[in-house]
């Protein structure tokens, strides 16, 4: 495959996720591994003591003081390199120096007319210039040295990406103590440019070094230690010409994948336009489709933004203007006076509602105990707010606490199917989720208990406290500065559009409707990210001819086995989320649990936190602990 067909391929798949950066780090791989290079004569068999012989020649001519090598296991992994090339480690093969930072104190050591370089310089891939400057004297009462130019620099530590990350010196530059330049002892060995790209490559697996999300920096001696492939110098040559030629590429790939999202950002207001106009199946078919990559969240929250104004369903009635709204916000009682101003953002409804304060509306609003429950490893279930999703309650992973603090939590309001839960406090603030049947349970922390009137179905309820203007509400009224909250005073006086009872449930049912539907969608939306990915992958490969691609692994079967059958609870009603009970349910109520698991399709793990979420719903049968036993990994 020649350049041009490259290009042409690509195309199709500019929109897979991380497209272009697995695209880059395929063609680093491959170079890495001798794809890009005519095979050269092998390094000379002496090429060891070669490395030393320059290692030593260097120290005494710069006068420094040569230390022992003494590495250990490699610390990043040496894969399979062609014949005739060498794993080398950097200490071998470079001088390694790093810098620190003149005294702050004193203002005559900085603005000088030294390049001096600080670890979020090597963010950019070669460095020409920066913005730190110091004096002659600041170099001279400090620890730094003027680094040579050419030299390949790598960060210690830093913010965010950072710490890892390689660059290539083009100026000569001093730097601070959270950089280290290695400068090759002679570019007949290894050149900056090759080194620069082996580190680049790696650069996961040195971060890996000290872990990816750990601050812990790295230091010189486990730089020293870091491997790299020592291909002959032609074949060094040629890797970096090759691979510079397909990273260019890229980035003119990156550039016209920039401009098409460019585009898409106006195609998704069009149609999310058009979904406002014309609610309907069509419409968000149509989004999906023409758009290509939209984002299933938007497209639901605007669906909830629908429905709470009143233009989901038809039923001729006339719209109430803004001014209208205002009016009928809040009025008959005392409520949080500030909550009260947050009327204005209530959309214009139907003049058949009326807006109410939740509590008009709301049978009880209970704010949950503010303790920290007592964990124990089984009893009676008390709920978390990291359980809460937007219209479910994800009972995937329980906690526990005993029968003395059950009882305690339910004195004020036992919570019952349907009553809401909002969560008013932390990093999930503002969701709102109802008590699924069947289900026993007490509160936890940060939490209030809504239980609707005879006014307003709690899906219903539920949906609007879902919506994205009851949300500003909670954000714009949030107390406590470090740990934002919600006041049970303002949750009792969120502005609640209320229709008519008949018109809640048509609303309701419309809403089912489209979710089920961009669910639909976004699971194909997924399927088709997969299938562009791998047809990327495909391509980089027949052009850099390699068939090396990542293969999905064979699935395991469960190490704990179920050996009953696993049957279909009492409970059991079509539900989107019951997945298992309605595979047992198409298969006559009963499976056994290795079939199930191979049917659902899912990770053993998935499989298992599905299967406990779906008997702790009552959908599916608890199994009788006698009738389970170890057997083997098939």
């Amino acid at each position: 495959m020649d350049l041009q067909t490259f290009i042409s391929n690509f195309r199709h798949v500019a929109d897979a996720p991380n497209g272009v950066k697995s695209i880059r780090q395929l063609i680093m791989a491959s170079a890495l591994a001798g794809r890009f290079s005519t095979p050269n004569k092998e390094l000379t068999k002496n090429i060891q003591l070669r490395i030393e012989e320059i290692r030593s020649l260097h120290f005494v001519s710069t006068g420094k003081r040569e230390k022992p090598l003494v590495f250990g296991n490699p610390l990043i992994h040496e894969f399979e390199i062609p014949a005739g090339w060498q794993w080398v480690r950097v200490g071998q093969i470079c001088d390694l120096q790093t810098g620190a930072t003149p005294s702050t104190q004193k203002p005559e050591y900085w603005g000088g007319d030294i390049p001096w370089l600080a670890s979020g310089d090597v963010n950019r891939q070669e460095i020409f210039d920066c913005q730190g400057r110091i004096t002659e004297a600041g170099l001279l009462n400090s620890n730094c040295k003027v680094l040579p130019k050419d030299s390949v620099l790598i960060a210690l530590n830093g913010q965010g990406k950072t710490r890892a990350t390689v660059a290539l010196l083009r100026v000569p530059a001093a730097c601070n103590q959270s950089l280290v330049a290695m400068t090759p002892f002679d570019t007949e060995i290894i050149t900056s440019e090759y080194l620069f790209l082996s580190l680049r490559y790696r650069y996961y697996e040195i971060r890996d070094i000290t872990g990816q999300d750990q601050r812990r920096g790295l230091n010189m001696s486990l730089v020293s230690e870091l491997s790299v492939p020592l291909p002959p110098l032609v074949e060094q040559n040629q890797i970096v010409a090759k691979v510079s030629q397909l990273m260019a590429l890229c980035d003119q790939l990156e550039l016209q994948q920039q401009e098409r999202e460019s585009h898409f950002q106006l195609l998704s207001r069009i149609y999310h336009a058009r979904l406002t106009e014309i609610p309907n199946v069509a419409n968000v078919n149509r989004i999906f489709d023409e758009i290509g990559l939209v984002s299933p969240s938007s497209i639901r929250e605007t669906v909830v933004s629908l429905a709470s104004e009143g233009r989901l369903v038809n039923r001729h009635s006339s719209k109430a203007s803004p001014q209208h709204s205002k009016r009928t916000a809040l009025t008959g009682a005392s409520y949080n006076d500030s909550v009260s101003l947050t009327a204005l953002q209530i959309p214009s409804v139907p003049r058949s509602w009326s807006v109410q304060p939740l509590a008009a509306i709301a049978d009880a609003i209970v704010d949950c105990p503010h303790s920290t429950p007592k964990w124990i490893s089984s009893g009676r279930m008390c709920v978390r707010t990291t359980q809460f999703k937007p219209g479910y309650l994800d009972l995937s992973d329980v906690q526990f606490v005993s029968e003395e603090t059950y009882q305690d939590r339910i004195k004020r309001l036992k919570p019952q199917e349907n009553d809401i839960l909002y969560s008013r406090e932390g990093g999930i603030l503002g969701v709102a989720c109802r008590v699924p049947p069947g289900v026993e349970l007490c509160l936890g922390q940060r939490m209030v208990l809504i239980r609707a009137g005879a006014s307003i179905i709690p899906k219903f309820l539920e949906m609007i406290l879902n919506s994205p203007y009851i949300r500003e509400i909670a954000r714009d009224q949030t107390t406590g500065g470090a740990a934002p909250r919600v006041n049970v005073s303002t949750i009792r006086s969120y502005p609640i559009p209320v229709p008519p009872l008949e018109e809640q449930r048509l609303i309701i049912g419309k809403v089912d409707e489209l979710m089920a539907l961009i669910d639909q969608l976004e699971v194909r939306q997924q399927e088709r990210n997969k299938l562009a990915d791998a047809f990327a992958k495909a391509c980089i490969a027949s052009f850099v001819h390699t068939s090396q691609l990542r293969r999905p692994e064979k699935m395991k079967a469960p190490k704990n086995e179920l050996v009953s059958v696993v049957t279909l609870g009492k409970n059991y009603k079509t539900d989107a989320r019951a997945t298992l009970a309605e595979l047992l349910a198409q298969n006559k109520g009963t499976l056994s649990a290795k079939l199930l698991w191979q049917k659902s399709g899912l990770s053993i793990d998935a499989f298992y936190h599905k299967l406990k979420e779906e008997i702790t719903m009552g959908w599916i049968m608890p199994p009788i602990e006698a009738e389970m036993k170890e057997v083997e990994a098939s």
